[in-house]
């Protein structure tokens, strides 16, 4: 019930188009026996007015917070406010009560102040104000002032279909109104407390780099008369830049803005614009590893180059090719289909795994192999995840089309599982944006495990009586859910399960080569807040590539991954 209660404001903030329920009412307070009486007659001029409202808050303390629905593009829509908000203060002196019960007058209840406290005492209120403040400098209208609520609102745009769109934004009514369901509260810039949300604010503390201040800019350019000349504005690409990506807004942000989603969109819309021979190798990667992967030494020598880095435009030592890709260790121990076993595990090998992080590839087979189930290796030649974090939108839908060619038709008691935490829920999340003709339906290896487990093909896990703590990856907290890794690892015996606190861990892809110093700000803001739970246990276990890669530059934590906990309880 509480839940409910906590969800209800940012359902409401999040609710995608023009007509939004609107705070101009909303903080009135009364005396109790007159509540009643007051909540009659305002439902009574929301009926005269013909549209709806939205009643929620703290009854039991003289306030309801009512808010009308309205679309401040109309003119008609505008009058309505300000009638509205007239006819309230009227009710709301008549009832004894106060037009700001909870969070103050500012400038949408300035112009009922006089007739609140009267003439005399309003005066007084002034004179104090031109005592010490003769020249009106400090926050001229607010509190003190007569100016139309309607003035200086904040512009409302029309739905702009001119843009052609990768991504489908039917869900939030168009690209624009994805940007503009961000309504200001500011909870991206928080400065402690739980989340993830929004890393590079959090380290740098500029308005244009948190979550609102990028909507802002967004919706400035789309709701521009030529939008998409200013989308390409420095401004806008600065401050997008230095968004990780950490998809933390989606689920964090009372109106779950996903400005991870609204960037991959502006990156769609201004390719031309941007640097060709990123776009060129972001598009060849899983080529140019495959090639590299042929003599890993010299590919490693070479991409370290302090030449080949200023081409790249990376900086820091970057992740080695490893001398045996997981493909080539497994060649040999992928048997034929045993008919015993009726179940088979399609595991999908992203290019991290097969060429950078091989050893949890090559943990999570030898622990499968334990399991009743046959498993089929299917190497993965681009990132999806890495697709869209660049905005080439394109070749991410080409790429799930042709995945769900090669997998579509496995039968249906067979499991899909991936392996980096990304690229999963870039299928559980992403892909379902891209128009795509059809999606996978792949599992994270927790919820494998979970399944194997209902469907008694687990091998017996002997007890461990030992203790993990967890770093999840930031798509895994804000798109996933922790109690999934928990109930995975709570199947081994004995074993202590403990999820860190954490947010994202600066690495982000390459974000970490692009953007050094700022990543490690924000690995360290992480480190101060963690390090001494991460010493209390027996093991320190992280899921994500880029996650594992920043904390062995940046820290002396001895990192593992689930399945190697797994291969000690078997």
């Amino acid at each position: 019930v509480w839940s409910v209660r906590k969800a209800g404001l940012g359902l409401l903030m999040g609710n995608p188009g023009p007509r939004k329920a609107l705070a101009v009412i909303e903080d009135a307070a009364l005396p109790l026996r007159y509540m009643y009486d007051y909540y009659r007659d305002v439902k009574k001029i929301i009926s005269y007015y013909n549209i709806e409202a939205v009643y929620y808050g703290h009854a039991s303390v003289g306030l309801i917070h009512i808010r009308p629905k309205l679309d401040l593009s109309i003119d008609k829509d505008r009058r309505v406010m300000e009638n509205i908000a007239k006819d309230v203060s009227k009710i709301v002196k008549k009832y004894k009560g106060s037009l700001s019960g909870e969070h103050g007058d500012g400038r949408i209840r300035a112009p009922y102040l006089e007739e609140q406290f009267g003439e005399e005492v309003y005066q007084l209120l002034v004179n104090l104000k031109n005592k010490f403040d003769s020249k009106n400098l400090l926050n001229p209208g607010v509190i003190i002032g007569n100016s139309p609520i309607t003035k200086n609102l904040k512009s409302v745009a029309q739905i702009n279909n001119d843009i052609k769109t990768a991504y489908d934004w039917t869900d939030d009514v168009s690209f624009f109104y994805a940007a503009e369901k961000c309504n200001g509260a500011g909870v991206c810039r928080k400065s402690s407390g739980n989340g993830v949300m929004c890393p590079s604010y959090q380290a740098t503390r500029v308005e244009e780099y948190s979550t609102r201040g990028r909507a802002n800019l967004l919706r400035r350019a789309l709701n521009s008369k030529e939008p998409l000349k200013a989308l390409n504005n420095n401004e806008l690409r600065i401050a997008l830049d230095l968004c990780l990506g950490c998809k933390a807004c989606k689920s964090e942000c009372p109106a779950s803005v996903d400005m991870a989603k609204l960037k991959s969109e502006y990156l769609y819309q201004t390719k031309d614009q941007q640097n060709q021979f990123e776009i060129w190798r972001t598009k060849n990667l899983g080529l140019l590893l495959r090639l590299g992967s042929k003599n890993p030494k010299i590919f490693n020598f070479l991409q370290n180059l302090n030449f080949t880095k200023k081409i790249i435009k990376l900086d820091g030592h970057l992740p080695q090719i490893q001398q045996e890709t997981l493909s080539k260790w497994w060649e040999g121990r992928d048997q034929s289909i045993d008919k015993k076993n009726q179940i088979t595990v399609w595991v999908l090998c992203d290019i991290y795994t097969e060429f950078y992080d091989s050893q949890i590839g090559k943990d999570l087979l030898e622990f499968l192999i334990l399991c009743k189930v046959n498993i089929k290796l299917v190497n993965l030649d681009s990132s999806i995840a890495l697709l869209v974090s660049k905005g080439l939108l394109k070749e991410a839908k080409d790429s799930i089309n042709k995945h769900y060619e090669i997998l579509g038709n496995i039968p249906k008691k067979d499991f899909i599982m991936g392996i980096e935490p990304s690229e999963v829920l870039a299928w559980k999340d992403d892909c379902k944006h891209l128009k795509a003709d059809q999606i996978l339906s792949v599992n994270l290896p927790e919820e494998l495990i979970i399944q194997l487990n209902k469907s008694n093909l687990l091998p017996n896990l002997k007890p461990l009586d030992l203790s993990v703590c967890i770093h999840l990856h930031c798509h895994q907290r804000s798109l996933s859910n922790e109690k999934i890794t928990i109930d995975a690892l709570s199947l081994i015996p004995k074993l202590k399960v403990e999820v860190l606190d954490t947010g994202c861990c600066g690495m982000a892809g390459d974000f970490g080569y692009k953007h050094r110093e700022l990543s490690k700000v924000i690995f360290n803001n992480l480190i101060i807040k963690n390090n001494h739970i991460i010493k209390e246990h027996d093991f320190f276990v992280v899921t994500g590539s880029s996650c594992s890669s920043q904390y062995k530059k940046l820290s002396n934590s001895k990192v593992q991954n689930i399945f190697h906990i797994f291969g000690l309880a078997v």
